[in-house]
Formats: structure tokens, C-alpha cells, sequence
């Protein structure tokens, strides 16, 4: 299990969240109601929808794994007007987070990540929006809060394409060393490459910003099968050979020698099943968890709104 996020962690991802908060309630196209809050009736759908979606994740999310009041004492948390925060550092030292152990607070954070994710892929590529009402111009000060976010949505993407470039490294040395050899190490070799070299080509594609989203999750499923083959196809050759041992002792792991380099070979190609899966996750949940939270969430249409197409059937 990953270790929990840091106070500084909560805060950095946090002050993310406000800082395009505040953005989008200061866009020119955003009409307020008497409370502060985006007015439905009159605010474009997307816009509207972008907004209320991302002030929910701020405040059911991200406020809980915060010190108490955080959003009132510190203006990188302000939502609102940040010069009439006052900053009272001292009520937010590290001792003032509350413990991720407890409340259901990892969910929270994990659920504050997918989300971030998602919102940042909606406001940056116009296909996309029309889950959330067709397609809006944000602006450059909202798109560039946005970038921000999108530096951490990345993570996944290039922990797969790293770690798929290691194997393929090793894995076409040994290749290239076994040329002229032919039989059943030669062909888990060539699986294992053309594994990597898929993987190493949709991870680059889909770090482009036209091709981002959380539609790709049966590929990246496909993709973490494919990765866990490959490592049990590593762990049965090594059974027997001089490389043998406990399959996830990898203290062993050096890119010098024989068996160093295998095993970094079967580490890299486990952690790449890994990443891959998560990714695979992080999309299902978007998919399946979050259209119908923001459907089940939202008060009923103005006459701005029409009813847009995922909207499932009450029948």
C-alpha cells in the first residue's frame, strides 16, 4: 500500500483546486447569485456544471483532509476574494491535518485525484465537454489553473511509458544477444517487446492533449493482462536457472549482469501491470461512478440547461 499523502501533499493539491476555483468564478461569463454561488439560470451549462462540480470536489473532498476552516485562514485556500483571508499560519501546522487513517479520508483523497483528472480533461479539450453541457471557451487564466492540475493527472501516463522503456531496453538486448537462437525463451522475448512497444506507443499517444481522457480503459485493461503474462512468463523462465529465487526479492535489481538485468526485467514489467491497471480503474470510475454522482447531484434543470445524453432513464 502507497504511503498517505503529506499535509504538504493535501495542501499543494488543495490550493490547485482553489486557485481554479477562484478562476472560474471570475470568468467574464459567470453569473453570481446573491450567495456568492454560480447562478444556473443564467451561466452557459458548461461552465455552470465545470464549476458546481469542481466546488463540490473542493468542498466534500478536499476541506475534510484539511485543518479545520482551512478555506478562512489561508489565502492559497480562499476560494473567494483571497485578500479578505487572514493567514493564521500557526492553525496550519502539519499537526492540524486530521489522520488519513481515519473517516474514510484515503477515499476522499483518491476520489479528490480521479476528479481533478477528469475536470482538467473537460476544460482542456472541447470534445470532451459536452458531458458537461457542449462545448465552452474557459479562457486562458482557467486553462492555465487547469495545466497545473493536469501535471499531476499525468503521473500514471509517464510511470507507464518509463517503466515500459526499461523493459523493452533489456529485453532487446537479450534479443539482440539471442539472434540466432530460436525456440520458447526466443518467443516470450518477442511478446515481451511487442508488449512494450504498444505499451510505449498509446502511452505517448495519449499524453498528447487531443487523445487524453478516461475512455481508454479497456485498452489499458487489455494492456495490464498483456503485462502480467509477461511477468509470469519471466518468473517461469528464471525457475531453474541460476536467476531463481523469490520472485518479488528484488534486491538483486542492477542493470549490470545477467541476472540483475532479468530482474529488473520482471520488476519493471509487474510495475508496469500496475500502472497500467490503475489507470484502467481511474477510468472505470470515472465512467461508470462519477457521470451518475453529477446527474444524482444536480438540482433541477433551468431553462438554460437541456437534458443532456447520459442521463439515465428513471424507468
Amino acid at each position: 500500500m502507497s504511503a498517505p499523502p503529506s499535509p504538504k501533499d493535501r495542501f499543494d493539491i488543495a490550493s490547485q483546486h482553489a486557485a481554479l476555483i477562484r478562476a472560474l468564478l471570475s470568468h467574464p461569463s459567470m453569473y453570481l447569485t446573491s450567495e456568492g454561488l454560480p447562478d444556473r439560470a443564467k451561466t452557459h451549462p458548461t461552465l455552470f456544471n465545470v464549476t458546481d462540480f469542481e466546488l463540490r470536489t473542493y468542498k466534500d473532498y478536499l476541506l475534510p483532509i484539511l485543518p479545520p476552516s482551512a478555506e478562512k485562514i489561508s489565502q492559497a485556500l480562499a476560494i473567494r476574494q483571497v485578500e479578505v483571508e487572514k493567514e493564521i499560519p500557526e492553525l496550519m501546522s502539519d499537526d492540524m491535518y486530521p489522520r488519513m487513517t481515519v473517516g474514510g479520508f484515503t477515499e476522499k483523497w483518491v476520489d479528490a485525484i480521479g476528479r481533478g483528472v477528469m475536470i482538467t480533461d473537460i476544460i482542456l479539450n472541447t470534445g470532451r465537454q459536452i458531458l458537461f453541457g457542449g462545448s465552452f471557451d474557459f479562457g486562458d487564466e482557467v486553462k492555465e489553473k487547469a495545466r497545473a492540475m493536469e501535471i499531476v493527472s499525468m503521473g500514471l501516463r509517464v510511470c507507464e511509458l518509463a517503466f515500459a522503456g526499461v523493459v523493452a531496453g533489456i529485453v532487446g538486448s537479450y534479443l539482440n544477444d539471442y539472434r540466432h537462437g530460436n525456440g520458447w525463451p526466443l518467443a516470450r522475448f518477442i511478446y515481451i517487446e511487442i508488449v512494450a512497444g504498444i505499451s510505449l506507443l498509446l502511452g505517448l499517444l495519449w499524453l498528447l492533449p487531443f487523445a487524453a481522457g478516461f475512455f481508454h480503459w479497456p485498452m489499458d485493461t487489455f494492456l495490464s493482462f498483456a503485462w502480467f503474462a509477461s511477468f509470469g512468463l519471466l518468473v517461469e523462465w528464471a525457475n531453474g536457472t541460476s536467476c531463481d529465487g523469490d520472485t518479488f526479492d528484488w534486491n538483486q535489481i542492477s542493470f549490470h549482469g545477467f541476472c540483475g538485468r532479468y530482474r529488473s526485467a520482471e520488476a519493471f514489467s509487474f510495475l508496469s501491470a500496475i500502472m497500467w491497471i490503475l489507470s484502467a480503474l481511474v477510468g472505470i470510475w470515472f465512467v461508470h461512478r462519477e457521470r451518475r454522482k453529477a446527474v444524482a447531484a444536480a438540482p433541477a434543470e433551468g431553462p438554460y440547461v437541456r437534458r443532456r445524453w447520459y442521463r439515465r432513464s428513471r424507468v
